[in-house]
């Protein structure tokens, strides 16, 4: 290393001082010592022991000892109050005197900076900036900034344009304040910290700690050369040495560390990045990594002077030191204050007038503002401004916030009355706008949340709706709509779970809520089903009768048995035994019958669509294709021969009651037995079918309507094929399973086609490849084998779409093989006749036979074959001769020989029942479930000939037992174990007059990868603590406040949610706000005061 690599420590600059200095040097490094100790007592005893020749040299001696303990004791004084920021400002203001030795001062400088003030600008422009800490020196503002890179370290995502930028120039304007003369594009809010940063010249991985860190070399004049802290995503480190590189154009922060740092995410091993793309060199659309001059950073530069001689405090005597203590409450502002804002103009109240109150001046909102006009009033009321937020513009717009990683939240609600409470709220900002609201005139538990904002009880126009601009949409769509997230104060008991509706009444009390007596609590609420018909909420508009209202359970608790969406029993003339498919956009389940008719149902009212006569029984489940074709397989009159037939939907509602195909669109292929098995559709669109005589089929839609041998039974051998075989009499029920032939094409692009046979001597699992068949190839082809099951298989096998894995029944077992016929596990699992149902997360589901009448449900785990657990109702269970469905929430839903249709969580825990009559007659099969999107579960019955379409919990669920409220422990009130005073204990919101009031704290973080479900996670945490006095003196300025942090204290409401791909995407923007109603001849005041919202960020601190 050259002498222009080895940088030059203070300490070092201070013995050259020390050593140019004549005189008895001993003696003073024996005061310095000395001084460090006692320093503040007199120094005189020491100081005129000394022998010196001369009055100045020792005076210069002193000045300098005088001026290193000065930094000494800012540093002891730094560590001990944690960078308290009283401490700075005292050390930075204060002279010391050492009299008669002479007296120092400090400069604690911090070399990052604060905006006074809010800039935004979309190219180069003069930025305003104050130093928080110290004041500016000549030699700091001497150093040349010009292509210094800065961040705007409130960032949301150093990606984003405007949180970056180059400086030109800067100037000083006086001691604390400067200008930076910005080259690009830039954006702070007042408030926000700015930093200094660099990139790293080449691309870094694996760095362990104390490994070295190359970075550009602008960072030799602005980096402490010992001991400062970078921040690189979030992440705090610290390097030992800078060393400047000049032959390599770089500096080495070298012995990178990460200990005591208060890290949230793992520090090492660090890789960096430096890719650059097309654009400007400086700033353009880098997407490497920042190195950040972290905030931490402080220089401490200390001045002495002994008698006539000054030691200035300039940067060669300065010492770096870094703040790595823990976090403190309030260091960072929220990202959005509502006392900052202008609540007239920048909130929209919606609602019954006066029920929503706003006083900009007391910074306040009134929910309910003691309004009784002895009807149902309610209302709501959003945030509705624009906010630029670390940089990004557009954080905000309108209202509309996106959500990114998540919030938290915290406001103060001051709560009397007898009203029905208040919720805050998230929005889906992609569904709906600040001029949303939910609501009913007639129904005030729906806390404005849920409903369609009805002012009148029968409405004929948009304006007889709070929501008009949804109303006015066609069809009309008042309310809010999911997805959406509340936390409730429910102050008004709705505890019962009845219909909604009687005689086309609203009945009250439907809310299923967990308390009685009026008992006050807190909860969650989501949404509701997607649809939900309530005859006595039915309006017309026009010429638009709208019959779904699915808002109006959105803030219902789930209760303990499902309810009836709609029964479809009205063209149906006989059993149902085929199983329901949906539409590919849900809103239509397609379902046969033994009347000969398949139907077409609309899953919103349960009203007909179309049916269309197949000539024979429909045992046969339909499957519906990418394109939105049908297809289903049928008997034929008379017997002696089946078909499979393709029906188009856009065809069928132009003949919604008719046999006819349209040649163009549909087509049929006849098989030679009746088929009561069920179609498949390949990946290449290709549909999989066989009948009862052992005749298997590979049909090509295109080849089906060209019909090449003009008498559909023909087949086209260039994309279709026959399998026969001797071991193969008769189909099994249900689907041929398609999976992945990974052992043939790696990449997964091949798939095998894996069927059973049902007939008494049909023991064998066929693996059929689609080339091997088109090639005439006789069985088994190349890439084709078979399987001894030991017994019949009643029902079709399954395969892993993803593992490509086969699982098939093997006499009362179930036995797992691998893409190539090899067995990866087999299981006892005491149960036949299924059809085995790969679940998320790695879990094989298995409902069947233990004997004739008794049945049994198995979740086994997918690589092991490991019991996870077994569902018999204790003991209660009936036969089961349905195929399980999974629903979005992971629910296992199958049909029992005890008439009833199943609902059991996850962990093999009964969830509900619902009664469904099936008949005794097993050989000709029974309809099993299917489950929307939505949650809600269709099935048909075989006995009373009817389809029904089942509610399911809200997903997310409304979980009735989950909530926070107070508990009384003799003497003692508690909410979530936090003592509380109050003058009720069932209004217990209503608080005291001795207190003040309350503080809520809400996080909600959001995920933004899928789990094993593939689902996207929303953990919510809430928290609810009472203000000692009005001043909230107890909560103001602590962590509890601090929304820029973590809070750690173990919340009192938790629940994770899981939402699927669109509904996930449908919450990357949100509205946020309150809603709230009062009843009839009630009412109500809740204030609302000191809200604030932040935007979690990457590597948050936690609070300690």
């Amino acid at each position: 290393m050259t002498d222009s690599e080895i940088p030059k420590s203070p300490a070092q600059a201070l013995t050259r001082a020390i050593e140019s200095i004549q005189g008895n040097v001993l003696v003073y490094l024996v005061v310095v010592v000395l001084i460090f100790g006692v320093l503040g007592v007199t120094i005189v005893s020491l100081f005129t022991s000394a022998t010196s020749s001369s009055a100045t040299p020792n005076n210069a001696r002193r000045a300098v000892y005088v001026s290193e303990s000065a930094m000494r004791y800012a540093f002891s004084e730094l560590r001990a109050s944690g960078f308290d920021t009283d401490v700075v400002n005292t050390l930075n203001t204060t002279t010391y005197s050492v009299d008669p030795a002479g007296s120092f001062t400090v400069n604690v400088f911090a070399p990052w900076f604060v905006a006074p003030g809010t800039y935004s600008e979309d190219s180069g422009g003069t930025l305003t900036l104050n130093v928080p800490a110290g004041k500016l020196t000549a030699d700091w503002i001497a150093r040349n900034p010009h292509d210094l890179r800065v961040i705007n370290y409130e960032y949301l995502d150093s990606d984003y344009r405007k949180a970056r930028s180059v400086i030109d120039s800067w100037t000083k304007i006086d001691d604390t304040t400067l200008t930076l003369q910005l080259r690009n594009q830039f954006a702070i809010n007042a408030g926000e910290r700015l930093c200094f940063q660099v990139r790293p010249t080449e691309d870094q991985t694996d760095i362990g700690a104390g490994g070295d860190l190359l970075v550009h070399e602008s960072a030799k004049d602005f980096f402490p050369e010992y001991n400062g802290t970078i921040s690189i995503n979030r992440i705090d480190y610290v390097y030992e040495q800078l060393v400047h590189e000049p032959a390599n154009n770089r500096v080495r922060l070298a012995n990178l560390s990460a200990a005591g740092m208060p890290n949230v995410e793992s520090a090492f091993p660090l890789t960096v990045t430096s890719t650059t793309t097309t654009g400007n060199t400086l700033i353009g659309d880098y997407q490497g990594d920042h190195i950040i001059l972290s905030p931490r950073n402080y220089i401490v530069i200390p001045a002495g002077t002994a008698g006539s001689v000054s030691i200035s405090g300039t940067l060669d005597r300065a010492v770096s030191i870094y703040d790595a203590a823990t976090v403190k409450p309030l260091t960072r502002l929220p990202d959005i204050d509502w006392d900052e804002y202008h609540l007239v103009n920048d909130l929209n109240p919606v609602g019954i007038p006066n029920f929503i109150g706003v006083d900009n001046d007391a910074k306040t909102v009134n929910i309910g503002s003691g309004l009784n006009s002895g009807n149902v009033d309610f209302g709501a009321i959003w945030f509705d401004a624009d906010a630029t937020i670390g940089g990004k513009t557009g954080v905000c717009s309108n209202g509309a916030c996106d959500f990114g990683r998540g919030v938290r939240v915290f406001f103060t609600l001051d709560y009397s009355g007898t009203g029905d409470g208040l919720t805050f709220a998230l929005i889906s900002a992609a569904n709906n706008t600040t001029a949303s609201i939910g609501g009913d005139i007639e129904m005030g538990e729906l806390l404005g949340y849920g409903g369609d904002s009805r002012k009148v009880v029968n409405p004929t126009a948009a304006s007889d709706f709070l929501d008009a601009a949804g109303a006015g949409e066609d069809p009309p769509k008042p309310g809010l709509h999911p997805p959406k997230i509340a936390l409730e104060f429910d102050v008004y008991n709705n505890n019962s779970d009845q219909v909604y509706c009687s005689a086309g009444t609203i009945v009250d009390n439907n809310r299923n809520d967990p308390l009685s007596a009026g008992k006050d609590a807190l909860q969650y609420v989501f949404w509701g089903n997607t649809s939900l018909a309530m005859p006595c909420r039915d309006y017309t508009i026009g010429s638009t009768t709208v019959a779904d209202h699915p808002s109006y359970d959105d803030n219902r608790h789930d209760p303990g048995e499902q309810e009836v969406k709609w029964i479809y029993d009205t063209d149906i003339w006989n059993d149902v035994r085929s199983t329901p498919a949906l539409s590919n956009d849900g809103s239509t389940v397609y379902v046969g019958s033994d009347d000969n008719y398949l139907y077409a149902v609309n899953t919103a009212d349960g009203t007909t669509k179309w049916w269309f006569d197949t000539g024979g029984d429909v045992r046969s489940s339909p499957v519906v294709g990418p394109d939105g074709m049908v297809y289903v397989g049928s008997h034929w009159p008379g017997g002696g021969q089946g078909s499979i037939q393709a029906l188009n939907p856009a065809d069928r509602m132009n003949q919604p009651g008719g046999s006819t195909f349209n040649p163009s669109n549909e087509w049929i292929f006849y098989t030679p037995s009746n088929v009561d098995s069920s179609p498949a559709v390949g990946p290449d669109g290709t549909v999989y079918i066989g009948d009862d005589h052992g005749n298997f089929y590979a049909l090509n839609p295109a080849s089906r309507l060209a019909d090449p041998g003009g008498d559909n039974t023909s087949l086209n051998p260039a994309n279709e094929w026959e399998f026969t075989h001797s071991d193969f009499d008769q189909t099994s029920p249900g689907r041929p399973a398609i999976g992945p032939a990974y052992d043939i094409d790696p990449s997964g692009n091949r798939h095998r086609i894996y069927i059973t046979g049902t007939d008494t001597d049909d023991h064998t699992l066929f693996a059929l490849d689609p080339a091997d068949r088109l090639a005439g190839e006789t069985f088994p082809g190349p890439h084709e084998w078979s399987y001894d099951t030991l017994d019949t298989n009643y029902f079709m096998p399954a395969a892993d779409p993803i593992t490509g894995i086969v699982y098939v029944e093997e006499s009362n077992k179930i036995r797992a093989l691998f893409p190539a016929g090899t067995s990866k596990w087999v299981a006892s699992i005491g149960t036949n006749r299924f059809t085995p149902v790969v679940g998320n997360g790695g879990i094989v589901y298995v409902g069947g036979l233990i004997t004739h009448d008794t049945g049994k449900v198995t979740a086994l785990n997918a690589t092991t074959g490991e019991i996870i657990w077994e569902f018999t109702d204790s003991g209660n269970l009936a036969d089961v001769r349905t195929t399980p469905a999974i629903g979005p929430d992971g629910t296992i839903y199958f049909g029992s020989g005890n008439n009833l249709l199943y609902a059991i969580n996850p962990d093999g825990t009964k969830k509900w029942t619902f009664p469904v009559v099936f008949d005794s007659d097993n050989t000709r099969g029974h309809s099993s479930p299917t489950v929307g999107d939505d949650g809600v579960v269709y099935i048909g019955s075989s006995q009373d000939n009817n389809l029904y379409a089942v509610n399911n919990f809200a997903i997310p669920r409304n979980i009735r037992s989950r909530y926070l409220t107070l508990v009384s422990e003799g003497t003692t009130d508690t909410v979530g174990g936090d003592e509380v005073t109050v003058d009720d204990t069932t209004s217990w919101l209503n608080g005291a007059l001795a207190a003040g009031p309350w503080a809520v704290r809400l996080e909600v973080m959001r995920s933004l990868s899928q789990n094993a479900a593939a689902h996207y996670e929303y953990q919510l945490r809430a928290w609810l603590r009472q203000c000692t006095s009005g001043t909230c003196a107890n909560v103001f300025g602590t962590f509890y406040e601090d929304t820029r942090i973590q809070y750690s204290a173990t919340p009192q409401l938790a629940q994770t949610i899981e939402l699927p791909q669109g509904h996930h995407d449908d919450f990357a923007t949100f509205i946020f706000g309150f809603t709230g109603a009062a009843g009839q001849s009630s009412s109500q005041t809740a204030v609302i005061a000191d809200v604030k919202l932040s935007f979690i960020r990457y590597n948050d601190p936690v609070a300690p």
